[in-house]
């Protein structure tokens, strides 16, 4: 299963597979990413920021341990870096973009 962003070329992908997620960078840029499932999504406190630990480098993939229970859905988030955040001692995002991946 594919999902895309946007319209024409995807800047964004994810695909599932058998241990989670494959994202896909499609951008010239740097993206970072946050993956939730769906029905956690109203009880944890998240912010979308910049590490290492999220980061995925321009024309590249990463492999994401993603678990689909119970709702069967995911929500992935990512972005671009932004302007820097004193307060966190980390770069905040230009913009959240996200869609969701359901597994069947």
């Amino acid at each position: 299963m594919l999902c895309l962003y946007g319209a024409g070329p995807a800047n964004v992908t994810a695909k599932v597979v058998s241990s989670g997620l494959v994202i896909t960078n499609n951008t010239p840029r740097e993206v970072y990413y946050e993956v939730h499932e769906e029905t956690r999504l109203a009880r944890i406190e998240w912010a979308p920021i910049c590490t290492d630990e999220n980061r995925i480098l321009p024309k590249k993939s990463v492999r994401v341990p993603t678990n689909f229970k119970p709702s069967g859905k995911v929500h992935v988030f990512w972005w671009h870096k932004g302007k820097y955040l004193m307060d966190y001692n980390h770069y905040g995002p230009d913009e959240v973009r996200s869609f969701v991946i359901e597994k069947r």
